[in-house]
Protein backbone atom coordinates (compact mmCIF):
# COMPACT_ATOMS: atom_id res chain seq x y z
CA UNK A 1 0.00 0.00 0.00
CA UNK A 2 2.71 2.08 0.85
CA UNK A 3 4.34 1.62 -2.70
CA UNK A 4 1.11 2.54 -3.88
CA UNK A 5 1.16 5.62 -2.73
CA UNK A 6 4.31 6.69 -3.33
CA UNK A 7 3.41 5.41 -7.11
CA UNK A 8 0.22 7.63 -7.01
CA UNK A 9 1.59 10.85 -5.54
CA UNK A 10 4.43 10.77 -7.96
CA UNK A 11 2.22 10.57 -11.10
CA UNK A 12 -0.06 13.46 -9.06
CA UNK A 13 3.26 15.65 -8.88
CA UNK A 14 4.10 14.36 -12.75
CA UNK A 15 0.92 15.74 -13.85
CA UNK A 16 1.17 18.65 -11.11
CA UNK A 17 4.81 19.90 -13.31
CA UNK A 18 3.15 18.96 -16.40
CA UNK A 19 -0.27 21.11 -16.11
CA UNK A 20 2.02 24.04 -15.34
CA UNK A 21 4.36 23.60 -18.17
CA UNK A 22 1.39 23.57 -20.45
CA UNK A 23 -0.70 26.42 -18.67
CA UNK A 24 3.42 28.50 -19.33
CA UNK A 25 3.44 27.62 -23.05
CA UNK A 26 -0.21 28.09 -23.22
CA UNK A 27 -0.15 31.50 -21.62
CA UNK A 28 2.64 32.47 -24.42
CA UNK A 29 0.45 31.29 -27.42
CA UNK A 30 3.00 28.39 -28.18
CA UNK A 31 0.18 25.82 -27.78
CA UNK A 32 -3.24 25.40 -27.79
CA UNK A 33 -5.05 25.69 -24.91
CA UNK A 34 -9.25 25.84 -23.13
CA UNK A 35 -8.37 29.16 -22.67
CA UNK A 36 -7.84 30.08 -26.07
CA UNK A 37 -10.26 28.35 -27.55
CA UNK A 38 -12.21 30.27 -25.34
CA UNK A 39 -11.16 33.32 -26.51
CA UNK A 40 -11.44 32.51 -29.84
CA UNK A 41 -14.86 32.04 -29.70
CA UNK A 42 -15.47 34.87 -27.80
CA UNK A 43 -13.69 37.10 -30.13
CA UNK A 44 -15.64 35.60 -33.35
CA UNK A 45 -18.91 36.22 -31.50
CA UNK A 46 -17.93 40.14 -31.11
CA UNK A 47 -17.16 39.78 -34.82
CA UNK A 48 -20.66 38.74 -35.48
CA UNK A 49 -22.01 41.25 -33.73
CA UNK A 50 -19.82 44.01 -35.05
CA UNK A 51 -19.88 42.78 -38.88
CA UNK A 52 -22.81 43.26 -40.56
CA UNK A 53 -22.50 41.30 -43.83
CA UNK A 54 -25.08 38.33 -44.19
CA UNK A 55 -26.00 35.37 -46.96
CA UNK A 56 -28.06 38.37 -48.30
CA UNK A 57 -25.48 41.10 -48.11
CA UNK A 58 -21.84 39.74 -47.90
CA UNK A 59 -20.50 43.51 -48.23
CA UNK A 60 -18.03 43.14 -45.03
CA UNK A 61 -19.05 46.45 -43.32
CA UNK A 62 -19.02 47.54 -39.83
CA UNK A 63 -20.26 50.59 -37.70
CA UNK A 64 -16.46 51.93 -38.27
CA UNK A 65 -16.01 51.15 -41.63
CA UNK A 66 -19.00 51.66 -43.87
CA UNK A 67 -19.33 51.10 -47.41
CA UNK A 68 -17.59 53.88 -49.04
CA UNK A 69 -19.86 56.25 -51.30
CA UNK A 70 -19.75 56.05 -54.70
CA UNK A 71 -17.70 59.54 -56.08
CA UNK A 72 -16.50 60.94 -59.35
CA UNK A 73 -12.91 60.18 -60.15
CA UNK A 74 -12.74 57.37 -57.94
CA UNK A 75 -12.09 53.73 -58.45
CA UNK A 76 -13.28 50.47 -56.96
CA UNK A 77 -11.82 47.29 -56.50
CA UNK A 78 -14.22 44.30 -55.01
CA UNK A 79 -12.24 41.45 -53.34
CA UNK A 80 -14.53 38.28 -53.26
CA UNK A 81 -13.85 35.42 -50.23
CA UNK A 82 -14.78 33.12 -47.42
CA UNK A 83 -13.74 33.46 -43.70
CA UNK A 84 -10.38 35.09 -44.83
CA UNK A 85 -12.20 38.01 -46.22
CA UNK A 86 -14.75 37.65 -43.47
CA UNK A 87 -12.12 38.29 -40.73
CA UNK A 88 -12.59 34.97 -38.54
CA UNK A 89 -10.46 35.06 -35.70
CA UNK A 90 -9.17 38.55 -35.83
CA UNK A 91 -8.95 41.36 -33.36
CA UNK A 92 -8.54 44.00 -35.61
CA UNK A 93 -10.61 43.71 -39.21
CA UNK A 94 -8.01 46.33 -40.63
CA UNK A 95 -5.84 42.96 -40.66
CA UNK A 96 -7.87 41.27 -43.23
CA UNK A 97 -6.10 41.52 -46.59
CA UNK A 98 -8.45 43.45 -48.10
CA UNK A 99 -7.75 46.16 -45.90
CA UNK A 100 -4.46 45.64 -46.10
CA UNK A 101 -4.47 45.91 -49.62
CA UNK A 102 -5.91 49.39 -49.24
CA UNK A 103 -3.59 50.16 -46.98
CA UNK A 104 -0.74 49.03 -49.58
CA UNK A 105 -2.16 50.64 -52.25
CA UNK A 106 -2.08 53.98 -50.41
CA UNK A 107 1.59 53.16 -49.23
CA UNK A 108 2.52 53.20 -53.45
CA UNK A 109 0.12 56.27 -53.73
CA UNK A 110 -3.06 55.86 -55.13
CA UNK A 111 -5.23 57.37 -53.11
CA UNK A 112 -8.44 57.75 -55.20
CA UNK A 113 -9.16 53.58 -55.30
CA UNK A 114 -11.45 52.44 -52.50
CA UNK A 115 -10.88 48.66 -52.02
CA UNK A 116 -14.78 46.90 -50.93
CA UNK A 117 -14.74 43.35 -49.91
CA UNK A 118 -17.64 40.73 -49.85
CA UNK A 119 -17.70 37.76 -47.51
CA UNK A 120 -18.69 34.78 -45.72
CA UNK A 121 -17.49 32.05 -43.04
CA UNK A 122 -17.60 28.80 -45.59
CA UNK A 123 -18.46 30.73 -48.79
CA UNK A 124 -17.78 28.66 -51.93
CA UNK A 125 -16.84 29.57 -55.36
CA UNK A 126 -20.40 28.54 -55.97
CA UNK A 127 -21.48 31.13 -53.17
CA UNK A 128 -19.73 34.10 -54.65
CA UNK A 129 -21.10 33.41 -58.49
CA UNK A 130 -24.95 32.99 -56.75
CA UNK A 131 -24.07 36.66 -54.89
CA UNK A 132 -22.60 38.10 -58.15
CA UNK A 133 -25.22 36.96 -60.53
CA UNK A 134 -28.39 36.35 -58.78
CA UNK A 135 -28.10 38.39 -56.32
CA UNK A 136 -26.78 41.42 -58.44
CA UNK A 137 -23.71 42.02 -56.44
CA UNK A 138 -21.28 42.79 -59.51
CA UNK A 139 -24.41 45.49 -60.47
CA UNK A 140 -24.49 47.26 -56.93
CA UNK A 141 -20.86 47.30 -56.44
CA UNK A 142 -19.99 48.95 -59.91
CA UNK A 143 -16.12 47.56 -59.73
CA UNK A 144 -13.55 48.54 -61.79
CA UNK A 145 -11.63 45.28 -61.04
CA UNK A 146 -12.20 41.81 -59.08
CA UNK A 147 -10.04 39.94 -57.35
CA UNK A 148 -11.15 36.66 -56.00
CA UNK A 149 -9.20 35.11 -52.79
CA UNK A 150 -9.05 30.93 -53.63
CA UNK A 151 -9.35 29.29 -50.35
CA UNK A 152 -8.79 25.81 -50.34
CA UNK A 153 -12.37 24.75 -49.40
CA UNK A 154 -13.86 26.97 -52.30
CA UNK A 155 -14.15 24.03 -54.56
CA UNK A 156 -16.68 22.18 -52.41
CA UNK A 157 -19.87 21.98 -54.64
CA UNK A 158 -23.53 21.36 -53.81
CA UNK A 159 -26.62 20.13 -55.38
CA UNK A 160 -30.14 21.72 -55.72
CA UNK A 161 -30.93 21.14 -51.90
CA UNK A 162 -28.08 22.75 -50.72
CA UNK A 163 -26.36 19.14 -49.70
CA UNK A 164 -22.27 18.45 -50.31
CA UNK A 165 -21.52 16.22 -53.18
CA UNK A 166 -18.32 15.46 -50.59
CA UNK A 167 -19.58 14.55 -47.28
CA UNK A 168 -16.90 16.32 -44.38
CA UNK A 169 -16.66 14.09 -41.10
CA UNK A 170 -17.65 16.08 -37.92
CA UNK A 171 -16.27 14.65 -34.65
CA UNK A 172 -18.07 13.81 -31.72
CA UNK A 173 -17.80 15.35 -28.67
CA UNK A 174 -17.26 11.93 -26.96
CA UNK A 175 -13.81 12.99 -25.48
CA UNK A 176 -15.04 16.19 -24.14
CA UNK A 177 -17.27 14.00 -22.10
CA UNK A 178 -14.99 11.18 -21.15
CA UNK A 179 -15.75 10.40 -17.59
CA UNK A 180 -12.04 9.86 -16.97
CA UNK A 181 -10.67 13.16 -18.25
CA UNK A 182 -13.86 15.53 -17.02
CA UNK A 183 -11.76 14.28 -13.25
CA UNK A 184 -8.39 14.95 -14.49
CA UNK A 185 -9.37 18.33 -15.76
CA UNK A 186 -10.90 19.25 -12.46
CA UNK A 187 -7.55 19.14 -11.03
CA UNK A 188 -5.06 19.56 -14.10
CA UNK A 189 -6.92 21.37 -16.40
CA UNK A 190 -4.68 22.34 -19.23
CA UNK A 191 -3.28 18.64 -19.32
CA UNK A 192 -6.40 16.86 -19.68
CA UNK A 193 -7.55 19.60 -22.34
CA UNK A 194 -4.33 18.38 -24.07
CA UNK A 195 -5.69 14.77 -23.58
CA UNK A 196 -8.90 15.42 -24.99
CA UNK A 197 -7.50 17.00 -27.79
CA UNK A 198 -5.74 14.36 -29.05
CA UNK A 199 -8.74 11.97 -28.52
CA UNK A 200 -10.58 14.43 -30.75
CA UNK A 201 -7.66 14.54 -33.34
CA UNK A 202 -7.87 10.54 -33.03
CA UNK A 203 -11.64 9.83 -33.66
CA UNK A 204 -11.39 12.24 -36.63
CA UNK A 205 -8.54 10.34 -38.53
CA UNK A 206 -10.21 7.02 -38.04
CA UNK A 207 -14.03 8.28 -38.98
CA UNK A 208 -15.76 5.71 -41.52
CA UNK A 209 -16.00 6.56 -45.09
CA UNK A 210 -20.02 6.61 -45.22
CA UNK A 211 -19.72 9.37 -42.56
CA UNK A 212 -17.20 11.50 -44.50
CA UNK A 213 -13.91 12.95 -44.64
CA UNK A 214 -11.49 14.18 -42.27
CA UNK A 215 -11.28 17.66 -43.03
CA UNK A 216 -7.37 16.95 -44.78
CA UNK A 217 -8.33 14.55 -46.98
CA UNK A 218 -11.73 16.30 -47.75
CA UNK A 219 -10.16 19.66 -48.80
CA UNK A 220 -8.28 16.81 -51.45
CA UNK A 221 -11.48 14.67 -52.35
CA UNK A 222 -13.57 17.68 -53.59
CA UNK A 223 -10.75 17.98 -56.37
CA UNK A 224 -11.71 14.85 -57.47
CA UNK A 225 -14.36 12.94 -59.33
CA UNK A 226 -17.74 14.47 -59.68
CA UNK A 227 -17.29 17.43 -57.26
CA UNK A 228 -14.11 18.50 -59.37
CA UNK A 229 -16.04 17.91 -62.64
CA UNK A 230 -18.70 20.15 -61.37
CA UNK A 231 -16.59 22.50 -60.23
CA UNK A 232 -14.67 23.34 -63.36
CA UNK A 233 -17.79 23.65 -64.90
CA UNK A 234 -18.88 26.26 -62.84
CA UNK A 235 -15.58 28.11 -63.58
CA UNK A 236 -16.76 28.02 -66.76
CA UNK A 237 -19.59 29.58 -65.81
CA UNK A 238 -18.14 32.07 -64.05
CA UNK A 239 -15.62 33.34 -66.91
CA UNK A 240 -18.80 33.64 -68.70
CA UNK A 241 -20.13 35.56 -66.54
CA UNK A 242 -17.43 38.19 -66.20
CA UNK A 243 -16.87 38.10 -70.10
CA UNK A 244 -20.37 39.19 -70.62
CA UNK A 245 -20.44 41.63 -67.71
CA UNK A 246 -17.21 43.13 -69.40
CA UNK A 247 -15.69 43.63 -66.07
CA UNK A 248 -12.07 42.75 -65.71
CA UNK A 249 -11.43 39.89 -62.59
CA UNK A 250 -8.64 37.64 -61.62
CA UNK A 251 -8.15 34.85 -58.78
CA UNK A 252 -5.48 34.65 -56.39
CA UNK A 253 -4.34 31.41 -53.97
CA UNK A 254 -4.17 32.67 -50.65
CA UNK A 255 -2.31 29.96 -48.83
CA UNK A 256 -2.13 30.29 -44.74
CA UNK A 257 1.61 29.09 -44.34
CA UNK A 258 4.91 29.00 -47.04
CA UNK A 259 4.29 25.23 -46.80
CA UNK A 260 4.55 22.84 -50.47
CA UNK A 261 4.02 20.10 -48.47
CA UNK A 262 0.73 21.09 -47.51
CA UNK A 263 -0.33 23.38 -50.16
CA UNK A 264 1.13 21.98 -54.12
CA UNK A 265 -1.15 18.76 -53.88
CA UNK A 266 -4.34 21.47 -53.05
CA UNK A 267 -2.99 24.01 -55.90
CA UNK A 268 -2.01 21.38 -58.68
CA UNK A 269 -5.36 20.74 -59.77
CA UNK A 270 -7.14 24.05 -59.22
CA UNK A 271 -4.24 25.73 -61.99
CA UNK A 272 -5.25 23.37 -64.38
CA UNK A 273 -8.67 23.83 -63.58
CA UNK A 274 -8.81 27.96 -63.92
CA UNK A 275 -5.99 27.94 -67.21
CA UNK A 276 -8.78 25.26 -68.76
CA UNK A 277 -11.35 28.54 -67.93
CA UNK A 278 -9.64 30.91 -69.58
CA UNK A 279 -9.57 32.33 -65.95
CA UNK A 280 -6.25 34.60 -64.39
CA UNK A 281 -4.92 32.77 -61.94
CA UNK A 282 -1.89 33.93 -60.16
CA UNK A 283 -0.84 31.21 -57.29
CA UNK A 284 1.06 33.00 -54.38
CA UNK A 285 2.41 29.82 -53.35
CA UNK A 286 5.64 29.94 -54.82
CA UNK A 287 6.80 33.43 -54.13
CA UNK A 288 5.32 32.51 -50.49
CA UNK A 289 7.96 30.15 -49.89
CA UNK A 290 11.14 31.86 -51.85
CA UNK A 291 9.91 34.42 -49.24
CA UNK A 292 9.13 32.42 -46.12
CA UNK A 293 9.62 28.82 -47.12
CA UNK A 294 12.38 28.68 -44.34
CA UNK A 295 9.58 30.06 -41.92
CA UNK A 296 6.94 27.66 -42.07
CA UNK A 297 6.98 27.41 -38.03
CA UNK A 298 3.58 27.39 -35.81
CA UNK A 299 -0.05 27.74 -36.83
CA UNK A 300 1.09 30.81 -34.30
CA UNK A 301 4.02 31.97 -36.35
CA UNK A 302 1.10 32.56 -39.42
CA UNK A 303 -2.39 31.98 -38.04
CA UNK A 304 -4.57 34.34 -36.36
CA UNK A 305 -3.91 33.01 -32.50
CA UNK A 306 -3.16 28.93 -31.54
CA UNK A 307 -6.79 28.05 -31.38
CA UNK A 308 -7.51 29.70 -34.82
CA UNK A 309 -5.09 28.91 -38.42
CA UNK A 310 -6.63 31.81 -40.37
CA UNK A 311 -4.24 33.33 -41.58
CA UNK A 312 -2.82 36.32 -39.42
CA UNK A 313 -1.23 39.92 -39.91
CA UNK A 314 2.35 38.37 -41.33
CA UNK A 315 0.58 36.38 -44.33
CA UNK A 316 -2.52 38.82 -45.16
CA UNK A 317 -0.03 41.84 -45.62
CA UNK A 318 1.74 39.30 -48.01
CA UNK A 319 -1.54 38.41 -50.43
CA UNK A 320 -1.98 42.09 -50.25
CA UNK A 321 1.72 43.31 -51.44
CA UNK A 322 1.56 40.00 -53.96
CA UNK A 323 -1.65 41.43 -55.06
CA UNK A 324 -0.90 45.56 -55.04
CA UNK A 325 1.58 43.88 -57.60
CA UNK A 326 -0.45 42.55 -59.87
CA UNK A 327 -3.10 45.67 -60.23
CA UNK A 328 -0.01 47.87 -60.58
CA UNK A 329 1.64 45.71 -63.40
CA UNK A 330 -1.75 44.39 -65.32
CA UNK A 331 -4.59 47.14 -63.94
CA UNK A 332 -2.86 50.42 -63.84
CA UNK A 333 -6.02 51.67 -65.04
CA UNK A 334 -7.80 50.85 -62.17
CA UNK A 335 -6.11 52.66 -59.74
CA UNK A 336 -5.95 56.05 -60.98
CA UNK A 337 -3.69 58.57 -60.37
CA UNK A 338 -0.57 58.43 -58.08
CA UNK A 339 -0.05 61.52 -55.83
CA UNK A 340 2.28 61.96 -52.76
CA UNK A 341 -0.69 62.13 -49.51
CA UNK A 342 -4.28 62.12 -48.93
CA UNK A 343 -5.79 64.92 -47.46
CA UNK A 344 -8.34 62.65 -45.42
CA UNK A 345 -4.94 60.67 -44.29
CA UNK A 346 -6.18 61.89 -40.65
CA UNK A 347 -5.80 59.71 -37.57
CA UNK A 348 -9.22 57.92 -37.02
CA UNK A 349 -10.91 55.26 -35.04
CA UNK A 350 -12.62 52.78 -37.15
CA UNK A 351 -12.30 49.17 -35.51
CA UNK A 352 -12.77 48.21 -32.03
CA UNK A 353 -13.16 45.49 -29.36
CA UNK A 354 -16.24 44.41 -27.81
CA UNK A 355 -18.35 45.32 -30.83
CA UNK A 356 -20.16 47.56 -27.96
CA UNK A 357 -17.63 49.78 -27.65
CA UNK A 358 -18.59 51.98 -30.57
CA UNK A 359 -15.92 54.99 -29.43
CA UNK A 360 -17.33 58.26 -30.63
CA UNK A 361 -15.41 60.70 -31.27
CA UNK A 362 -15.87 64.38 -28.95
CA UNK A 363 -12.99 66.35 -30.30
CA UNK A 364 -10.15 66.56 -32.38
CA UNK A 365 -8.24 63.36 -31.57
CA UNK A 366 -10.42 62.44 -28.53
CA UNK A 367 -12.68 59.81 -28.05
CA UNK A 368 -14.92 58.28 -25.37
CA UNK A 369 -16.64 54.78 -24.85
CA UNK A 370 -18.55 53.22 -21.93
CA UNK A 371 -16.35 50.33 -20.08
CA UNK A 372 -18.29 47.27 -21.59
CA UNK A 373 -19.53 44.30 -19.57
CA UNK A 374 -16.47 41.72 -18.21
CA UNK A 375 -17.42 38.84 -19.97
CA UNK A 376 -17.43 40.57 -23.70
CA UNK A 377 -13.62 41.56 -22.92
CA UNK A 378 -10.74 40.49 -24.85
CA UNK A 379 -8.12 38.50 -22.48
CA UNK A 380 -5.29 36.92 -24.00
CA UNK A 381 -2.15 37.09 -24.26
CA UNK A 382 -1.88 39.66 -21.32
CA UNK A 383 -4.49 37.74 -19.23
CA UNK A 384 -6.17 41.17 -18.10
CA UNK A 385 -9.49 42.03 -19.40
CA UNK A 386 -9.07 44.59 -21.92
CA UNK A 387 -10.47 46.44 -25.01
CA UNK A 388 -8.99 47.34 -28.15
CA UNK A 389 -8.80 50.46 -30.39
CA UNK A 390 -7.59 50.06 -33.94
CA UNK A 391 -6.35 52.82 -35.73
CA UNK A 392 -7.45 52.73 -39.40
CA UNK A 393 -4.31 53.43 -40.95
CA UNK A 394 -1.00 53.17 -38.30
CA UNK A 395 -0.29 55.93 -36.49
CA UNK A 396 2.57 57.44 -34.64
CA UNK A 397 2.16 58.71 -31.20
CA UNK A 398 3.93 61.00 -28.85
CA UNK A 399 1.19 61.30 -25.77
CA UNK A 400 -1.72 59.68 -24.81
CA UNK A 401 -4.27 60.66 -22.05
CA UNK A 402 -6.87 58.31 -20.09
CA UNK A 403 -9.15 59.15 -17.84
CA UNK A 404 -12.34 58.12 -16.17
CA UNK A 405 -14.12 59.37 -12.97
CA UNK A 406 -14.49 55.68 -11.09
CA UNK A 407 -11.28 54.02 -12.57
CA UNK A 408 -9.16 53.13 -10.38
CA UNK A 409 -6.23 51.78 -12.37
CA UNK A 410 -5.38 51.84 -16.05
CA UNK A 411 -2.65 49.77 -18.51
CA UNK A 412 -1.66 50.43 -22.05
CA UNK A 413 -0.32 48.43 -24.89
CA UNK A 414 0.59 49.18 -28.14
CA UNK A 415 0.23 46.67 -31.11
CA UNK A 416 2.55 47.81 -33.86
CA UNK A 417 3.80 47.10 -37.50
CA UNK A 418 6.97 45.32 -37.57
CA UNK A 419 10.56 47.33 -38.28
CA UNK A 420 11.74 44.85 -40.60
CA UNK A 421 8.22 44.75 -42.53
CA UNK A 422 5.03 46.21 -43.01
CA UNK A 423 2.63 43.15 -41.66
CA UNK A 424 1.71 43.84 -37.27
CA UNK A 425 3.65 42.47 -35.01
CA UNK A 426 2.53 39.95 -32.48
CA UNK A 427 3.92 41.49 -29.06
CA UNK A 428 1.71 43.63 -26.99
CA UNK A 429 4.00 46.58 -25.99
CA UNK A 430 3.13 48.04 -22.60
CA UNK A 431 3.34 51.68 -22.75
CA UNK A 432 2.73 52.29 -19.28
CA UNK A 433 0.32 51.56 -16.16
CA UNK A 434 -0.85 53.78 -13.20
CA UNK A 435 -3.53 54.17 -10.32
CA UNK A 436 -6.06 56.14 -10.11
CA UNK A 437 -8.65 57.88 -12.21
CA UNK A 438 -6.50 59.51 -15.09
CA UNK A 439 -3.32 58.15 -16.63
CA UNK A 440 -0.54 60.18 -18.72
CA UNK A 441 1.75 58.70 -21.14
CA UNK A 442 4.38 60.20 -23.30
CA UNK A 443 6.23 58.09 -25.60
CA UNK A 444 9.72 58.45 -25.30
CA UNK A 445 12.60 57.30 -27.81
CA UNK A 446 12.22 54.71 -29.84
CA UNK A 447 8.38 54.41 -29.34
CA UNK A 448 7.91 57.91 -30.88
CA UNK A 449 9.09 56.47 -34.52
CA UNK A 450 6.74 53.20 -34.07
CA UNK A 451 3.60 52.74 -36.46
CA UNK A 452 0.97 51.53 -33.85
CA UNK A 453 -1.78 49.88 -35.37
CA UNK A 454 -3.72 49.41 -32.01
CA UNK A 455 -4.07 50.40 -28.37
CA UNK A 456 -5.22 47.69 -25.66
CA UNK A 457 -6.80 49.41 -22.41
CA UNK A 458 -7.32 47.58 -19.40
CA UNK A 459 -8.96 49.36 -16.49
CA UNK A 460 -10.56 48.98 -12.50
CA UNK A 461 -13.34 50.39 -11.86
CA UNK A 462 -14.18 51.37 -7.66
CA UNK A 463 -17.46 49.65 -6.70
CA UNK A 464 -19.50 52.58 -6.04
CA UNK A 465 -22.33 53.03 -8.84
CA UNK A 466 -24.16 55.79 -9.67
CA UNK A 467 -28.02 55.65 -11.00
CA UNK A 468 -29.26 58.25 -13.26
CA UNK A 469 -33.06 57.06 -11.88
CA UNK A 470 -34.26 54.27 -10.33
CA UNK A 471 -38.01 52.49 -9.26
CA UNK A 472 -38.33 51.24 -6.28
CA UNK A 473 -40.73 48.26 -6.57
CA UNK A 474 -44.22 48.16 -4.57
CA UNK A 475 -44.66 44.10 -3.07
CA UNK A 476 -48.53 45.10 -3.89
CA UNK A 477 -47.76 45.59 -8.05
CA UNK A 478 -45.77 42.47 -7.91
CA UNK A 479 -47.22 39.24 -9.62
CA UNK A 480 -46.25 35.64 -9.50
CA UNK A 481 -46.64 34.51 -13.10
CA UNK A 482 -44.72 30.67 -13.39
CA UNK A 483 -42.13 28.90 -11.45
CA UNK A 484 -39.92 31.01 -9.46
CA UNK A 485 -40.72 34.23 -11.87
CA UNK A 486 -42.30 37.03 -10.74
CA UNK A 487 -43.65 40.11 -12.89
CA UNK A 488 -43.63 43.82 -12.57
CA UNK A 489 -45.44 46.41 -15.05
CA UNK A 490 -42.71 49.02 -16.04
CA UNK A 491 -44.65 51.12 -18.45
CA UNK A 492 -42.97 54.07 -19.01
CA UNK A 493 -39.36 52.20 -19.63
CA UNK A 494 -40.75 50.02 -22.54
CA UNK A 495 -38.76 52.37 -24.75
CA UNK A 496 -35.95 51.27 -23.53
CA UNK A 497 -36.68 47.41 -23.18
CA UNK A 498 -35.36 44.22 -24.28
CA UNK A 499 -36.97 42.82 -27.39
CA UNK A 500 -36.87 39.63 -29.98
CA UNK A 501 -34.76 42.03 -32.26
CA UNK A 502 -32.23 43.47 -28.92
CA UNK A 503 -32.26 40.83 -26.75
CA UNK A 504 -29.56 43.10 -24.28
CA UNK A 505 -30.75 46.26 -25.47
CA UNK A 506 -32.00 47.94 -21.62
CA UNK A 507 -29.51 49.43 -19.86
CA UNK A 508 -31.59 49.06 -16.55
CA UNK A 509 -29.89 46.53 -13.56
CA UNK A 510 -31.89 44.69 -10.78
CA UNK A 511 -30.77 45.45 -7.19
CA UNK A 512 -31.83 43.54 -4.22
CA UNK A 513 -31.31 44.95 -1.03
CA UNK A 514 -28.04 46.93 -2.58
CA UNK A 515 -26.76 43.94 -4.12
CA UNK A 516 -26.64 43.54 -7.95
CA UNK A 517 -28.42 40.17 -9.04
CA UNK A 518 -26.31 38.61 -11.14
CA UNK A 519 -28.28 37.56 -14.39
CA UNK A 520 -29.40 40.17 -16.75
CA UNK A 521 -31.24 39.69 -20.02
CA UNK A 522 -31.80 36.39 -18.76
CA UNK A 523 -34.15 34.15 -20.87
CA UNK A 524 -37.73 33.38 -20.07
CA UNK A 525 -37.77 29.92 -19.08
CA UNK A 526 -34.49 30.17 -17.00
CA UNK A 527 -35.83 32.85 -14.97
CA UNK A 528 -38.77 30.53 -14.38
CA UNK A 529 -37.24 27.18 -13.53
CA UNK A 530 -33.41 28.15 -11.98
CA UNK A 531 -34.55 31.02 -10.58
CA UNK A 532 -31.30 33.01 -8.43
CA UNK A 533 -31.71 36.26 -9.49
CA UNK A 534 -32.11 35.97 -12.75
CA UNK A 535 -34.18 38.63 -14.37
CA UNK A 536 -35.45 40.10 -17.82
CA UNK A 537 -36.56 43.76 -18.90
CA UNK A 538 -39.07 42.81 -21.30
CA UNK A 539 -41.16 44.89 -23.77
CA UNK A 540 -43.63 46.86 -20.68
CA UNK A 541 -42.97 44.40 -17.60
CA UNK A 542 -39.74 43.60 -15.63
CA UNK A 543 -39.87 39.66 -15.34
CA UNK A 544 -37.55 38.66 -12.20
CA UNK A 545 -36.85 35.91 -9.83
CA UNK A 546 -35.38 36.24 -5.90
CA UNK A 547 -31.66 34.99 -5.22
CA UNK A 548 -32.63 32.27 -3.42
CA UNK A 549 -36.56 31.53 -4.53
CA UNK A 550 -38.23 33.10 -1.94
CA UNK A 551 -41.27 35.29 -2.92
CA UNK A 552 -40.42 39.21 -3.24
CA UNK A 553 -43.83 40.02 -1.94
CA UNK A 554 -43.05 38.88 1.32
CA UNK A 555 -39.79 38.32 2.00
CA UNK A 556 -39.07 41.55 3.40
CA UNK A 557 -36.10 42.62 0.83
CA UNK A 558 -35.76 45.87 -0.86
CA UNK A 559 -35.76 45.88 -4.70
CA UNK A 560 -34.97 48.80 -6.59
CA UNK A 561 -34.65 48.91 -10.39
CA UNK A 562 -32.24 51.21 -11.64
CA UNK A 563 -30.03 52.88 -14.95
CA UNK A 564 -26.46 53.03 -13.57
CA UNK A 565 -25.12 56.24 -14.64
CA UNK A 566 -22.69 55.55 -17.75
CA UNK A 567 -20.49 58.87 -16.81
CA UNK A 568 -18.70 56.97 -14.09
CA UNK A 569 -17.15 54.64 -16.44
CA UNK A 570 -17.09 56.36 -19.73
CA UNK A 571 -13.35 56.45 -20.52
CA UNK A 572 -12.02 59.21 -22.56
CA UNK A 573 -8.67 58.69 -24.40
CA UNK A 574 -6.68 62.17 -25.81
CA UNK A 575 -4.40 61.44 -27.84
CA UNK A 576 -1.24 64.17 -29.37
CA UNK A 577 0.07 62.58 -32.24
CA UNK A 578 3.48 63.16 -34.12
CA UNK A 579 3.55 64.89 -37.69
CA UNK A 580 2.83 63.40 -39.83
CA UNK A 581 0.71 61.30 -38.10
CA UNK A 582 -0.11 58.64 -40.70
CA UNK A 583 2.37 56.43 -41.23
CA UNK A 584 1.46 53.25 -43.60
Amino acid sequence: MAYFGYALLGLGLIALVADRVLDYWAAQGKILSQTWVAEDNLINRENYKKNLSSARNPLVHTAGMPLPRTEAGRRRILVVGDSFIWGDGLTNLNMTWWRQLQWDLERRGFHDVDVVAAGISGASTQDQLEWLSKDNLLGSVKPDVVVFGYVTNDADMKDASGERLVKQFVPSHAADSNATLSYLGDYFPSLAFQLADRVRKKQESTGKETEGYSYNTWELKILEGQNFAQYKSLLAKLHAFFDEAKVPMFVVSTPNSPSAEMFEPRYSPIRTAFSEAGIEFHDFLPPFIACCGGDVGSQLTWGVNPANGHPGARATQFYASQVADVLEKNYRTSLGNKRLSAADDVPAINDWMPASLAPRSVAKYSWEFVWPERDTLLRMPVGEPHVALNFQRPVSIRDIRIAAPLATRFKVWAMMLDDSGNYEGRDYVLLGEGSGASLSLSLQGELQNKRITSLRITAQFVEEQRFESSTILEPGKISQSEGLSFDYPLPMNEDSADTQESPKRSPFVLLEDGNFLPFPHALHDDIRKLGKGRYSHWKSALIFSSSDGSDPRNNGRRYVFAKPDESGRTVRVDFDFNTPAVRL
